[in-house]
């Protein structure tokens, strides 16, 4: 697997490699972004280098005929400089336009001269001859969506049509680019098997894996969207977050997206700072995991989403997309909302499904009111009632427990609120911390002071926020382990890839979530692990030693005993495979050597 500068890296290296005659292969997932990032990220990259590359973007989409393929790379290329017009400085027009002029053939200079006003109509040469002469010597030529070559006319014209005869067509087609005119290629499929075996075996030398992780797809593809929000809603935490949430992950999504971010973005309901930032917070995390799936068309709880995801939640999920209709003909009938509409339509979303808004407001400004002595009695009681209906109604939220237990405990110290009073705020904030394990540990380890010191000078540390925190933490705890399996058969070789998909959810909350799981079990899983499992499951424990060197020194020990006999138990291991015993000893290695917690 390669990320970005690792795959540009590779690609600089196969471009000065003049003398070797060979295509590369840049395969991934659907959806991974691979065509976005060759479009987009390497085109810039290699054009805006001081020796500019030229690049000429195709697709191989039913591609049947080798003629065919070379007029379509003539044609790319074309308009490509016919494009390079609209660029205001015209650099790299004059760029590529003076490699054009290179070839010396008079009849190309005076195609170069009128580009601009280039119709695509080809010069009364062969397809083959005419791209020999015509493009660049330093050009890189990318084909694109190889698995659906001759897609029209196998699925579509003729159902019984040889996928042989069309794979011999784009074998002859590449074998006149690499061999006899010495182009650089680069393909790009979902996977490996997508592309002819005689091209894998006699053409391709260079294989790359495209896989880039969470934060660098929604980096790439969203940069420009993500810088429009206040930098306090943490947008790119909530659009992560809310991928994986989704069990989808990929680019094409963010892409269908972006519009409706570029909209929200400019929604009022997102800018107002009298806004409480919890709520705009919570408000998007909502309405970016509706945007994701109604992007997807989908109406119902996904078979890829979390184990732990109920039922009730999807009907949940669905009742909000109704609220958002808008949502619903944007992304289905391509009907785009107005920025007030929209911005009605949030407003209206964060009252019905968030109304702690209201309530916590004004329960926060007792709060204030009474940690600053400012109030007479009858003030006293009226703040009490107030925090109290918060409490009870369930809009407070998680955080400001340790301000409420704190204030109840001083007003009735001075005689305005009961021991009963007290203590039913202690009962419901126990009902409030246990009812999301993951939320409650995230808010305690985020306000960590909170719930240890006391707010209020003339008020003893509180023994009941103790306990609190305790039995939040002890619950979380216990839910771990569920949570790190869920969904996971052991036997199967694709277990290690699950039960990094479920750690990678649950760092958020837990970083050292994995030593949950103990390392005998975690041995068995990797015994039967594919190759893909056993590299997720070590991107995970990198991870999980990277962010667990911040956590508390009791859990760094508990990492860094589970490294050492995770370590013992893989030594022992051996199994029927050359490359998955090299990637157990790179694993077996790091828990030895590399971890930040081991000695």
């Amino acid at each position: 697997m390669a990320n970005a500068d690792e795959i540009k890296n590779h690609i600089d290296e196969y471009l000065e490699s003049g003398k070797s005659h060979h295509a590369m292969v840049l395969y991934g997932e659907w959806g991974s972004g691979k065509s976005f990032f060759v479009r987009n990220d390497l085109k810039t990259y290699l054009e805006g280098r001081e020796d500019s590359i030229a690049v000429i973007y195709t697709t191989a989409a039913g591609f049947t005929d080798p003629d065919e393929l070379m007029e379509r790379i003539a044609s790319a290329y074309i308009n490509e400089l016919a494009s390079i017009e609209e660029l205001p400085d015209n650099s790299k027009k004059r760029k590529l336009l003076n490699e054009a002029r290179k070839s010396g053939l008079g009849f190309l200079k005076k195609l170069a001269k009128k580009v601009g006003k280039a119709s695509g109509a080809l010069p009364s040469l062969s397809d083959s001859a005419f791209l020999s002469l015509m493009l660049p010597k330093r050009t890189l030529i990318i084909i694109d969506d190889l698995e659906r070559r001759a897609f029209s006319l196998s699925h579509n014209n003729d159902p019984d049509a040889d996928y042989e005869e069309f794979d011999d067509a784009l074998f002859s087609a590449l074998c006149r680019l690499v061999e006899e005119h010495g182009h650089k290629v680069l393909l790009i499929a979902n996977s490996r098997d997508a592309i002819p075996a005689d091209i894998m075996e006699k053409l391709v030398w260079d294989r790359l894996e495209f896989k880039p992780d969470s934060a660098e797809l929604v980096d790439r593809i969203l940069s420009e969207e993500i810088k429009v929000f206040p930098q306090g809603l943490k947008i790119e935490e909530q659009i992560i977050s809310a991928q994986s949430l989704t069990g989808k992950c990929n680019a094409r999504r963010l892409i269908r997206i972006k519009p409706m971010l570029e909209l929200m973005a400019q929604c009022d309901f997102f800018k107002d700072n009298e806004i409480d930032t919890a709520i705009q917070i919570d408000t998007l995390k909502d309405v970016l995991y509706i945007a994701l799936r109604a992007s997807d068309g989908e109406n119902k709880k996904s078979e890829d989403d979390a184990n732990w995801l109920a039922e009730e939640e999807s009907e949940r999920h669905q009742s909000k997309l109704n609220t958002l209709k808008c949502f619903k003909l944007f992304f289905a009938e391509g009907v785009k909302p107005s920025i007030d509409g929209l911005n009605k339509n949030l407003v209206r979303f964060a009252e019905k499904y968030h109304p702690q808004s209201q309530k916590e407001q004004v329960a926060l400004a007792a709060i204030n009111s009474i940690r600053g002595r400012a109030f007479e009695d009858e003030d006293g009681e009226q703040h009490l009632k107030t925090i109290l209906d918060a409490l009870d109604s369930e809009e407070m939220d998680i955080s400001n427990i340790p301000s409420v237990l704190h204030v109840i405990n001083f007003l009735r110290v001075i005689g305005i609120a009961s021991l009963t009073d007290y203590e039913h705020a202690v009962r419901v904030s126990e009902r409030l911390l246990m009812k999301n394990s993951s939320f409650s540990r995230s808010a305690i380890n985020e306000d960590r002071v909170d719930w240890q010191v006391s707010h209020v000078n003339d008020v003893n540390r509180l023994d009941e926020i103790d306990s609190l925190r305790e039995a939040a933490l002890q619950q979380f705890k216990n839910e771990a382990y569920s949570r790190m399996m869920a969904g996971v058969d052991e036997t199967n070789e694709e277990a290690g890839l699950r039960i990094a998909q479920n750690a990678n959810v649950w760092f958020g909350s837990d970083p050292i979530g994995l030593t949950t799981i103990s390392p005998d079990e975690f041995g068995e899983v990797i015994k039967v692990a594919n190759v893909g499992s056993i590299q997720e499951l070590l991107n995970a424990i990198v991870r999980m030693n990277n962010e667990g060197i911040q956590a508390e020194a009791g859990s760094r020990e508990q990492v860094k005993q589970w490294n050492k006999e995770l370590a013992e138990i893989l030594s022992q291991v051996d199994v029927d495979s050359k490359m998955r015993n090299y990637l157990i000893g790179q694993l077996h290695g790091y828990l030895r050597s590399n971890a930040v917690t081991s000695e």
